[in-house]
């Protein structure tokens, strides 16, 4: 019988000269070295997975909130359009979803949100928020929680009902659970186990788990179980991050967790689909059939409403 494979976080991009999709080649990676990474691309990426597991669809997920550090206003909003649009224009009609970026912290965000909201495939917004260390336009913008119009701005997700993908640091889950837990409203979905370093799973383990365990206390969290090349390029080997995988799901609840392939990040960090989806279904054996299902399709179509 097989096993569907609902892939709720991956990119497609355009980093060749001239590009019309809002995405910055001086950040964002080519695959193989190939400037372009469509639908094809991508949909030719998962082909070949491992019984009984069969790709159906997925989320599509922004890139641009890492790009074009030193941009602020309609400039950068104009980026955010138009990735939007790019990718729009590749995958309808087909079973998938978008969760495109804006500027929560910008005076445009209700005009950028109307816009995006005339996609019927749209889900929710996502940011990239680590702040020390910083990913590429977050030692521009600082730490976004402590930034009064982004938390303004975060209600508009409320009013749209819209949900948020975010990423973050360790050292900033507490500000997030304690301002999250103001909005039950919003779903909210934990992008790559947190982002941990194999350090915050070691040394700096104390912040990493009373942290998450604060986030998963929370009702409208969800985690996906992605990028795990992050704290280890071979994260398979190590019991480490196995065990963390495990008890971030004891954490959250398994309803609430969900694999993705990440790619083309992942596909290049040395993670094709013939190692990362075995790897997916090792974690995954320990549970029951229906809690298989929902890790690899069930839970994720469930938050983000795919009809």
């Amino acid at each position: 019988m097989a096993l569907e494979f609902f892939d709720p976080h991956f990119h497609i991009w355009d980093l060749r000269e001239g590009t019309e999709s809002g995405h910055d080649a001086k950040v964002l990676l080519k695959p193989s070295e190939k400037a372009l990474y469509d639908r094809a691309d991508y949909e030719a990426s998962l082909e070949a997975l491992p019984t009984p597991l069969k790709h159906v669809g997925g989320v599509w997920v922004e890139g641009v909130s890492v790009c074009h550090s030193g941009l602020r206003g309609p400039e950068y909003s104009r980026h955010c359009l138009e990735e939007a649009r790019w990718v729009s224009g590749r995958l309808t009609p087909g079973p998938y979803l978008l969760v495109p970026t804006c500027a929560l912290e910008q005076d445009d965000l209700k005009e950028v949100l109307a816009q995006h909201a005339a996609d019927p495939k749209l889900r929710g917004i996502r940011q990239i928020l680590n702040c020390k260390p910083d990913w590429p336009r977050n030692g521009f913008t600082g730490d976004l929680f402590e930034n009064a119009a982004w938390r303004e701005g975060f209600k508009e997700l409320r009013n749209a009902k819209l949900s948020f993908d975010l990423q973050l640091n360790p050292n900033q889950y507490d500000k997030a659970a304690s301002f999250f837990a103001q909005f039950p409203e919003v779903p909210v979905i934990i992008d790559h186990l947190g982002t941990p370093t194999l350090e915050d799973l070691t040394s700096g383990a104390e912040q990493y788990w009373r942290g998450m365990g604060a986030l998963a206390a929370l009702p409208n969290t969800c985690i996906k179980i992605s990028m795990l090349h992050y704290p280890d390029k071979n994260w398979d080997q190590n019991p480490v991050v196995i065990d963390a995988v495990h008890r971030v799901i004891g954490l959250f609840s398994v309803k609430r967790c969900f694999f993705t392939s990440n790619y083309p990040v992942d596909l290049q960090e040395g993670w094709p689909a013939s190692r990362l989806l075995p790897a997916f279904l090792a974690i995954a054996e320990r549970y029951t059939e229906e809690e298989r299902r929902g890790f690899f399709s069930e839970n994720a179509k469930r938050v983000y409403r795919f009809e």
